[in-house]
Parts: C-alpha cells; sequence; structure tokens
C-alpha cells in the first residue's frame, strides 16, 4: 500500500493579484462552458479558481480532521461529522437533520476529556456517582438478566465459593462443603479430642468425654482407674464390668452415680451381685477411681479383668 506524505500548508492562486481569480461561471457543467463564454479557450482566471478551490478543500479537512455538520449535505450510514464541539456518527441516511436534536439519525461518537471529568474525579479517576444521573436501579436495567437476585438467590448447578482457613471460624462466611468437613474433622479428631487406643476417649463438641480401658485386680484388693483424660468439670458415671478374657463377659455392669472426695465406701456406694462376682466402686476424682472386688469369679477364682467405660464432661 502506498502511504503519501502529508502536503504543505501552500494553497495554489491564495498570492494571486485583483482580477487574477474569478469564479468558474458553471461547475456543475464543467469546461464546457467555455465553447459558450470563451471560444473553447478557458482564461488563466478559471484555472487559478479550480485549482485553488482543491487546495483550499484540502487545508479544510487537513485542519478540522471531520467536516462539519452542513443542512444541505447527504450523509450515508456511517458519516462522521463534528457539530457544536461534539463529534457524531450517521446512524441511518439522513439529510437536513440537526444531531444533537436527531438522537434517531445520529449519535455521539466521540468523547472528551472534559466529558469523561464530568463523571470521574479529576484527581484519583475515582468514579463519582453523585455526578452520574438517570442511572439503572436494576441488574436488568444493565441488560444482565441471568443474575441470582441480592436477596434470597436460588443457584442451580455446582456453584463455588472461597473455603474458609480457619475451622473455628464462626462469621457470616459462605460454607463450603469444604469447610464444613474440615469443622466436622477438627471437632472430633486431634490430640485434644481423642485417644484412640485400650485406655482411650472421645470428647465430643457439646463438652460431653467418653473414656474407657481395662484393668485387673483381686477379691479384697482395689484396682485405681487412672482417666485418660481429666473430667474438667462432672463426672456422670462410671461403668465396671468383669471380664474372663477380650470375648467373654461374666457380669453385668457395676454403676457409681455418687461423686465423692476420697476412695472411703459409703453407705450410697453399690454392691453389685451377680452370678460370679461383686464389685464396689467407690468414689470419682476428676481424674481417677478405685474399684473392689468383693467375692471370686467361679471360673477364675481371685482374680479378674476389669472393662470400664466413664461419661462426664
Amino acid at each position: 500500500m502506498t502511504l503519501y506524505q502529508r502536503p504543505d500548508e501552500h494553497v495554489f492562486a491564495e498570492g494571486a493579484r485583483p482580477g487574477e481569480v474569478q469564479l468558474f461561471p458553471d461547475l456543475s457543467r464543467g469546461w464546457g462552458v467555455a465553447f459558450e463564454q470563451t471560444g473553447g479557450i478557458p482564461p488563466m482566471e478559471w484555472f487559478n479558481f479550480i485549482s485553488k478551490r482543491a487546495d483550499e478543500a484540502i487545508r479544510y479537512l487537513m485542519q478540522r480532521g471531520l467536516p462539519e455538520w452542513s443542512d444541505t449535505e447527504d450523509y450515508p450510514e456511517g458519516s462522521y461529522i463534528q457539530y457544536a464541539g461534539k463529534t457524531y456518527r450517521a446512524k441511518v441516511e439522513n439529510k437536513g437533520k440537526i444531531p444533537q436534536n436527531s438522537l434517531a439519525e445520529w449519535e455521539e461518537w466521540g468523547i472528551t476529556r472534559r466529558v469523561l471529568d464530568a463523571h470521574f474525579h479529576p484527581k484519583d479517576g475515582e468514579l463519582d456517582w453523585s455526578k452520574i444521573t438517570a442511572t439503572p436501579t436494576t441488574l436488568s436495567g444493565y441488560g444482565i438478566t441471568d443474575a441470582a437476585p441480592i436477596a434470597d438467590p436460588a443457584f442451580s448447578g455446582e456453584p463455588t465459593a472461597p473455603t474458609p482457613n480457619e475451622a473455628s471460624d464462626n462469621s457470616t462466611k459462605i460454607a463450603t462443603t469444604a469447610f464444613t468437613q474440615n469443622a466436622i474433622l477438627a471437632a472430633f479428631n486431634g490430640p485434644h479430642q481423642q485417644l484412640l487406643d485400650d485406655d482411650g476417649f472421645q470428647k465430643l463438641p457439646g463438652g460431653l468425654i467418653l473414656q474407657w480401658g481395662r484393668t485387673r485386680t483381686k477379691v479384697g484388693s482395689s484396682a485405681t482407674i487412672t482417666f485418660p483424660m481429666k473430667f474438667p468439670t462432672v463426672k456422670l458415671v462410671v461403668i465396671v464390668t468383669a471380664v474372663q478374657d477380650v470375648l467373654n463377659i461374666y457380669t453385668t455392669p457395676a454403676y457409681a452415680t455418687n461423686q465423692y472426695n476420697d476412695y472411703t465406701a459409703t453407705p450410697n456406694d453399690r454392691d453389685v451381685n451377680t452370678a460370679f462376682s461383686t464389685f464396689n466402686v467407690h468414689g470419682r476424682h476428676g481424674g481417677r477411681v478405685s474399684v473392689r472386688k468383693m467375692s471370686p469369679d467361679a471360673e477364675e477364682p481371685g482374680k479378674c479383668w476389669l472393662d470400664w467405660f466413664a461419661l462426664g464432661y
């Protein structure tokens, strides 16, 4: 593609002397008018006029960039003009339609810094909402028709959201399925929440603590059960069961439902007589209880394994 250099600012015959430039008698007829008026030989003055007219048109466009609107011009769709300090583009073919009054035919095209400053803060570029008028009040007013409402939105598909970092977060952030799973696991798992062993415990989210274990004693002797986790507030119940081995249970549980601060048996302690043995569970401390075997087993006289289970908080 050929790129042409910008012409200079000189206009042909701009410095002509008086009488050296004469108005061409009939522009639409062209040079044929010379046969009627000058014997077929056009004078110099007409040549000066035609050349001067062409150069002035070029200079006009070079200076203006876009031509000014004219009420006598035919404008096809897509034409660009300027009018009253603004630029416009023809939306449809038109003639004699004043741009600022004919929005069906013309649309404002260029945006000046003055227009931008009318809507944006000139210092930091932040939008000055107070200067914006006649703005839509709904999303549909902006052409957004598929957005969920702010109040009581109903989503479809599988929407996602950022997952809060802390499982203990109790703010109003959206709880994702990942956060919910982490929070549930954190409520049950961890060294301060559970010990899954022969002697162990499980602390539930509401504060209730379940503890279990196994010890051994014999007739007339006491076995001290030390809880894997000390009950911080109240010891609700301790259940002790005698077993011969890990598979066979031979007695009904012995319950200790009263709380004492020592190991001395009282009338409120309950001896549970079964087909095989009797146990006496003495007072319950935050971290231990004492269990005494009162009668021998038929299967294994003089000794016994004890499984115990305790509840508290």
